[in-house]
């Protein structure tokens, strides 16, 4: 998508409700709630129905999106306000720091989400590659659900921080570096901090999938050389950004 000027981002967005609308039943003023990545949908398609708002031809992002309601794009939460339709706006409980709450809007969800998907648990591995923004949050969701945590970094730096965050152990080595026989395959899901270029894929040696699977910016791979089920996307197109 094109960015559009003027632009205002922001999509980790915590704050107290100031106002709301006559047909609001969900928020009163005071309230501390969060918005995402998004701030509307359609409603009516199949995904919408289905609590997949963020596969919505029609979605609208919290920023940078055209605003169907009062013209011109939306804008973030660097803002001085935003008004979000109350489907979107989640509540913050009141023992959660509002700092902290914030990157569970869009990192946080986007790790968890796969997790739950693929039943990480006790008794399961899970690989992080990369100890940056997303990769620190699976690391702790990992930790908190019993899973065996191992964290992949090429930065020997980080390997203090993995630790402290709950990994059980870190593998400190270059991309090109491969793995002894048979190793990536005990692990049960991998979260990836690759970027979306196509240059910047997981290396086969780490997992046996097919290349280009795990393109997205966090994604759960399922380690079969097996071909995707018919009725589930690639996890690059469908466990990413708030699916639940």
């Amino acid at each position: 998508m094109a960015t559009n000027y003027p632009i205002v981002p922001g999509h980790e967005i915590v704050g107290r409700v100031t106002k709301v609308g006559s047909s609001v039943t969900k928020y009163k003023p005071g309230d501390v709630v969060a918005v995402g990545c998004m701030v509307d949908s359609d409603r009516t398609c199949p995904q919408c129905k289905a609590d997949h708002e963020q596969f919505c031809p029609n979605m609208v992002l919290t920023f940078n999106s055209p605003d169907k309601h009062l013209g011109g794009f939306t804008y973030g939460g660097y803002s001085e306000s935003i008004v979000v339709d109350e489907h979107f706006v989640l509540r913050v409980p009141s023992n959660l720091n509002p700092a902290g709450a914030a990157p569970l809007l869009c990192a946080g969800i986007t790790t968890f989400s796969p997790m739950r998907h693929w039943g990480v648990g006790k008794e399961k591995k899970v690989g992080v590659v990369g100890l940056g923004g997303l990769g620190h949050m699976a690391v702790k969701f990992a930790h908190a659900f019993g899973a065996y945590v191992v964290v992949f970094t090429t930065s020997p730096n980080k390997k203090d921080d993995a630790f402290r965050l709950g990994a059980d152990e870190v593998v400190v080595s270059p991309l090109r570096t491969t793995l002894a026989p048979g190793t990536a395959l005990t692990i049960a899901a991998i979260v990836s901090q690759a970027a979306s270029a196509p240059s910047a894929r997981l290396p086969r040696s780490w997992a046996e999938v097919p290349r280009g699977t795990a393109r997205a910016q966090s994604a759960a791979v399922k380690l079969t050389n097996a071909p995707w089920p018919a009725d589930m996307s690639p996890p690059s197109q469908k466990r990413r950004c708030g699916a639940a």
